[in-house]
């Protein structure tokens, strides 16, 4: 594209979307960041990491939720009222072939483009991803059949995350 990477993803992204609070950090943290801990409680100072395209994105739990609604294709979401249709962002089968898994893993689960996949023991497609950096845990969890987008932040690493989260989806 020629553009830079925060660029990109502002225009071709964050914006179509309208993802109003989600960036790629610069040398200064997003407005209204929440502040990361460490294990011992103690705030941690900003930093970034140098892996673009993996990590590194603040994004609000709101913003996360209409961004796994967008790949549940929901029409709300990147549709012509928004000012950008979702084919201009991804196609309907782009986002099929994303969710389909092409690494099996196990029986039930394995990796998708992006994704992690696995129908649960109660019959559920879970499609999702985790992150985790220090001062940082994140659970994005998307139900497809039951159009139901799971988010869970936590500005700590915590092991507690992941199961708030299957609770959460649970209910």
């Amino acid at each position: 594209s020629g553009a830079r990477y925060a660029e990109f993803m502002r225009s071709e992204l964050f914006a179509p979307l309208r993802l109003e609070r989600t960036f790629v950090p610069a040398a200064t943290p997003p407005p209204d960041a929440a502040v990361r801990y460490g294990a011992d409680d103690r705030a941690l100072p900003f930093y970034d990491l140098d892996h673009r395209g993996a990590s590194s994105i603040y994004a609000s739990a709101y913003d996360l939720v209409r961004f796994g609604m967008f790949h549940l294709n929901d029409r709300a979401i990147g549709s012509a009222s928004d000012g950008a249709g979702t084919g201009s962002i991804l196609q309907a089968r782009s986002i099929r072939e994303m969710q389909r898994v092409h690494t099996w893993t196990n029986p039930g689960e394995g990796y998708g483009l992006g994704w992690r996949i696995e129908d649960d023991q109660h019959g559920f497609r879970h499609i999702g991803h985790t992150g985790g950096m220090p001062g940082v845990t994140t659970v994005l969890s998307l139900f497809p059949a039951e159009r139901v987008v799971v988010v869970v932040l936590a500005n700590t690493r915590s092991e507690i995350v992941v199961p708030l989260a299957q609770r959460v989806a649970g209910a």
